[in-house]
């Protein structure tokens, strides 16, 4: 039998997911008390908590390992009524253990986070782009079929991730992944009409902030974030938006309000598992789109950097590293959302050595060294940023 892999990366199989209506719940994050900020906002409510309980935990665990069947004869067979999705493989003459051990460690590379179920020999992976995959390993005669799915998120990414994975399995090299910082896209000079448009995306993604629905917030952030990466926008906005968002007294000081203190509120982990699922993804995007608003303001220049309030900075930056710490969070995101603080802190270092200082002191040297650790399973994107710490913090 040959080994190969279906070319036709146009189409996946058919999903069926069940929708539960979810009441539109308003999570505000509270002031934080360590931020002295310069007027009160009005988006800064007190978040609506829902009835207390215990957090769902999947009887899955989070492993940095897949440890599957050694024998081809030991997996799943193929259901009678199967769904077969045109991104599939069949590996022949390998051992199901072998094949796992290279799709981890291509889950790794692209910085990716999985549950492994060992029994059933299936995977779900989350990628850094928010789509969630399904990996599945079935017996087929004497060789190993592999299947990749798509749960949800971008088809495109998809089928590109499936591509690299598939290729993994099969023990061909894929081709090298983009560095850990984005190529920056250099734009003309800036003009009357940039500005115009920056300041009518501002207000749209403010008015999106105040809104009670849960969907609406979450756009506002998703364009603030478009607005200060950097590649979606042309350089006079980015620096314009992230501007706004990390210094005081300007006409979007609601905006940077809302997003220090979806970082700095203390969420209670006992929470309403529904509640605390958008606490996370309000803090995933708040730590996205500072981090972008940093990584501009260190590349713009000393003489053009923003008028930051460096006290405000070093509350942030102990609040960073406490979200560091929290290694035993058990959300399969939590290293995605460790990643984002890390960027968060590597650019805050570069402020001055007065934030290294403080840095050191709270032990963050040894902290990032645990990043380090974990082989070809390691987040590949988290391990950069770390060991940039560890360079930054290393005269000590």
């Amino acid at each position: 039998m040959e080994n190969s892999i279906n070319n036709d990366f146009n189409s996946s199989a058919p999903t069926t997911t069940a929708s539960i209506p979810r009441p539109s719940i308003t999570i505000m994050p509270k002031r934080p008390a360590s931020l002295n900020l310069s007027r009160p906002s009005s988006l800064l409510k007190k978040p609506a908590f829902g009835t207390k309980g215990l957090v769902k935990t999947s009887k899955v665990q989070h492993r940095p390992s897949w440890n599957v069947a050694q024998d081809v004869s030991m997996l799943p067979e193929i259901p009678f009524f199967h769904v077969h999705t045109q991104t599939t493989t069949t590996v022949p003459n390998e051992k199901p253990q072998t094949i796992a051990d290279r799709i981890v460690s291509a889950v790794g590379e692209i910085s990716a986070v999985g549950s492994f179920d060992n029994e059933l020999a299936k995977a779900i992976i989350h990628t850094m782009k928010g789509d969630k995959i399904s990996i599945q390993m079935f017996q087929k005669d004497d060789a190993v079929l592999v299947e990749i799915d798509r749960v949800n998120g971008d088809v495109i990414s998809f089928h590109h991730t499936a591509k690299i994975l598939l290729q993994a399995a099969n023990s061909i090299p894929s081709s090298p992944t983009k560095s850990m910082e984005e190529t920056k896209v250099v734009t003309p000079p800036a003009t009357q009409g940039r500005i115009q448009i920056l300041s009518h995306a501002m207000e749209k993604a403010q008015s999106l902030l105040r809104k009670d629905r849960i969907d609406a917030v979450i756009l506002g952030m998703e364009s603030l974030d478009f607005l200060t990466d950097g590649e979606s926008s042309s350089r006079e906005i980015t620096i314009g938006a992230s501007k706004a968002i990390l210094c005081n007294g300007n006409e979007y000081q609601e905006v940077k309000d809302f997003l220090f203190g979806c970082i700095m509120d203390d969420f209670d982990e006992e929470t309403d598992v529904d509640l605390l699922h958008e606490h996370e993804n309000r803090l995933f995007h708040s730590l996205k789109i500072i981090g972008n608003a940093l990584s501009t303001n260190n590349e713009v220049g000393k003489d053009s950097q923003f008028n930051l309030d460096m006290e405000e900075m070093k509350d942030l930056l102990d609040r960073l590293i406490g979200l560091m710490k929290q290694k035993s969070a058990g959300s399969i995101d939590h290293v995605h959302r460790t990643y984002q603080v890390a960027r968060c802190v590597s650019y805050i270092l570069d402020l001055s050595q007065e934030m290294k200082n403080v840095a050191f002191e709270l032990g963050l040297a040894e902290l990032a060294s645990d990043f380090l650790e974990g082989g070809s399973s390691k987040h590949s994107m988290l391990a950069e940023t770390s060991e940039a710490i560890i360079l930054s913090l290393k005269k000590y």
